[in-house]
This record gives C-alpha cells, structure tokens and sequence, in this order.
C-alpha cells in the first residue's frame, strides 16, 4: 500500500520517518530512490530510530507525483503518493 502525503507547494519539504523493526529493535536502514518523481526531488536521510523520507515539489507545481525507494536492508519498494495543492 503506497504512502501518500498531502502538501501545499510552499518551497518546503514533507515526508514522515520510515521505520524498520527487527526484533523490536527500531531502527533506520540504508534506502535509495527506484522511481524518481516527476515534478520534485527526493531526500533520505538515515537516522538512529528511522529513515527520514522527505519530498520537495518543483517550485509552483501543484498536482500528483509519485515516486519509490527500496529499503536495502530488507529488500522491499514502498512506493509514495504526493498530493500537491
């Protein structure tokens, strides 16, 4: 199931903290992008309790985007819908 964030374009980033748990250990794994957004750019960033997964559309852009990152640890694609208002 894709993940969606809703945002305005204000020239800021969004996202949320992606989660990997591994024997209820929460931690952030090494993740890179599968599918580039269209209309945006695309940071991550690991950190101790998760992997910061932020989203930035282009300047006065307003629609949908999408885009994929692969979780490396485990090998999964969580895709991302963005709704840019």
């Amino acid at each position: 199931m894709p993940y969606t964030i809703i945002m305005k374009n204000d020239g800021g980033w969004c996202g949320h903290l992606s989660k990997s748990v591994k024997q209820s250990l929460v931690f952030g794994a090494p993740s890179h992008v599968v599918v580039q957004p269209s209309h945006g750019i695309v940071s991550i960033k690991v950190e101790d309790k998760g992997t910061a997964v932020y989203y930035r559309p282009t300047q006065g852009y307003v629609g949908p985007d999408r885009f994929s990152i692969m979780n490396e640890m485990f090998n999964i694609e969580r895709p991302y819908n963005v709704i840019i208002q």
